[in-house]
């Protein structure tokens, strides 16, 4: 039990801190082979709810939508019980719980090496759901204070259970001003308990995804309509890597307007008006024109869903048999209950109707 625990703190960890092959193999996790892997490797744990072509999009603990680009050098592994012996990119589907373990590559590009698809029955509420990077700016007996990134200050309390990792080996090394990442679980009182705290001295790449519809495309740039109805112009440099299967889409020049992309940009970038692309690759059009919404289910049928929203408004959504359900061990419709937490895929096929495509039970909070 005690290894169920550690793993996803561990795992998470990894998303942030970069923590070499040898550290990341220590868990029961990952297999010999991951030892090998780039120095620079970096590992996640989280939910697919996207396929593209050579790409898939997963939800990490945190809330972060983080997009994954595969390649031919991928690998990929399973610890379920009726895997087969060799698995391909084909057999991830939406709804899954992945471990990844990725390599920033000289152009800072976030490649997949080995994607590990966990039991159907894994516990992801055995994961903090906060992680904060920041400066130590008090110590005390029983926590500390941390200026996180956001120039707010937070206070996190210890006990028996914390674990201190990268570098730290207890209380006794937080300093102050250091930098470290914490996970914590907010406790009945309010109060935020630390379960893992490391040191963080250099801060991860942070890499910000758009997706749209090429609508226009110039010398060294080209514009998308993304998802959130807005326009987007992208600059190419030399360094901007173009990912396809075949090398289709091999530079620029084969971008056309009414292409579906994913562009991968540094966040740090955001603000400017034309960011350089840092990775560009396909993505299936059909995932454009879906839909997505969070919240509770209310009712359930043989043929229809209400969900109540984050926004508290309620929806009702049509399904068939091509409705696939995915998530925590759930595999059909009829193990779906009132109170769970989803998420739904839809398209609005008429001014009435939402017409489920996919439905994704998440974690319960």
């Amino acid at each position: 039990m005690k290894t169920k625990i550690v793993l996803p703190l561990l795992a998470v960890l990894l998303v942030t801190l970069g923590i070499t092959g040898a550290a990341f193999a220590s868990t029961d996790l990952q297999t010999q082979e991951t030892q090998v892997l780039h120095p620079n490797h970096r590992a996640l744990i989280g939910q697919i709810i996207e396929i593209g072509e050579d790409q898939f999009t997963a939800e990490i603990v945190t809330g972060e939508m983080l997009t994954v680009v595969v390649n031919e050098d991928t690998r990929y592994r399973s610890r379920r019980e009726d895997a087969p012996e060799t698995l391909a990119f084909a057999d991830l589907e939406v709804g899954m719980w992945v471990t990844v373990a990725n390599v920033y590559d000289d152009n800072n590009d976030f490649i997949a090496k080995l994607v590990v698809i966990l039991p159907e029955d894994f516990d992801s509420s055995r994961i903090p759901e906060h992680r904060v990077i920041g400066s130590i700016q008090q110590v005390t007996g029983t926590g500390f204070d941390l200026l996180t990134l956001q120039g707010e200050s937070q206070n996190f309390t210890m006990d028996d259970s914390t674990r201190f990792v990268g570098g730290l080996a207890g209380q006794e090394d937080l300093a102050l001003d250091l930098r470290v990442v914490v996970l914590a679980s907010q406790q009945e009182d309010g109060t935020l308990l630390a379960k893992m705290v490391a040191a963080n001295p250099d801060g991860p790449v942070q890499l910000a995804r758009t997706t749209g519809k090429v609508i226009d495309v110039g010398a060294d740039s080209f514009t998308l309509f993304t998802r959130g109805q807005e326009e987007q112009t992208f600059t190419i440099s030399t360094d901007t890597r173009f990912v396809s299967r075949g090398n289709a889409l091999a530079g620029l020049a084969d971008v056309e307007k009414g292409m579906a992309l994913v562009v991968l940009t540094d966040r740090e970038d955001a603000d400017l008006e034309a960011p350089t692309a840092k990775v560009v690759t396909y993505m299936d059009g059909k995932l454009l024109s879906q839909a997505r919404a969070r919240g509770e289910v209310q009712s359930v049928g043989s043929n229809t869903l209400t969900l109540t929203g984050l926004d508290g408004e309620t929806l009702t959504f049509s399904l068939d048999e091509a409705t696939r359900v995915r998530g925590r061990g759930i595999n059909s419709l009829d193990q779906v209950e009132v109170g769970m937490k989803a998420l739904v895929f839809y398209q609005q096929t008429d001014e009435d109707t939402l017409a489920a495509q996919g439905i994704i039970i998440l974690q319960t909070d």
